[in-house]
């Protein structure tokens, strides 16, 4: 299992993470280098790049609010999420704090990703939100990667 703190917030990537759409309203986002994957790289999906902002939703941790959302997206190109669609509901703040964490973030591609039709390709992701002092989310049972947001509740 790989472990990324995100801002003080750990995510644990056990299978795939990816990023989505940016507004269209947003300045183009600006290219971070690239390194080739390796060939003992997870087959199922780019890997994601840590970030340092927290996204767990500050009103879902004053109600005590925890679950799971399934994603599914392709890469471009240029590793960002394209084509987000969320395969299972948490609570509606959950849903787009899992959406804002897998569009914000940049994805690590292969430098073929392109050539060899990788952004036609759609991935499963998986966004978990635990806050200390709660029941534990139940993982996903199938083999994807997932970030893991954790939180102190109130």
């Amino acid at each position: 299992m790989r472990q990324h703190t995100f801002g003080g917030v750990l995510i644990a990537a056990i299978a795939v993470m990816v990023s989505g759409f940016g507004c269209a309203d947003q300045a183009p986002r600006p290219t971070p280098p690239q390194r080739p994957m390796a060939a003992s790289d997870d087959p199922r999906g780019p890997s994601l790049w840590p970030s340092s902002r927290d996204y767990y939703p500050a009103k879902a941790k004053r109600l005590g609010i925890t679950g799971r959302v399934g994603i599914e997206c392709s890469v471009d190109e240029r590793g960002y999420a394209r084509n987000i669609v969320i395969l299972e509901s948490a609570d509606p703040l959950l849903n787009e704090a899992a959406r804002d964490v897998i569009s914000d973030q940049h994805f690590r591609i292969p430098l073929d990703w392109s050539t060899t039709g990788g952004p036609a390709k759609q991935f499963r992701y998986g966004v978990i939100f635990r806050l200390s002092g709660k029941p534990d989310v139940a993982s996903f049972e199938d083999n994807r990667q997932v970030a893991i947001i954790t939180g102190r509740g109130n």
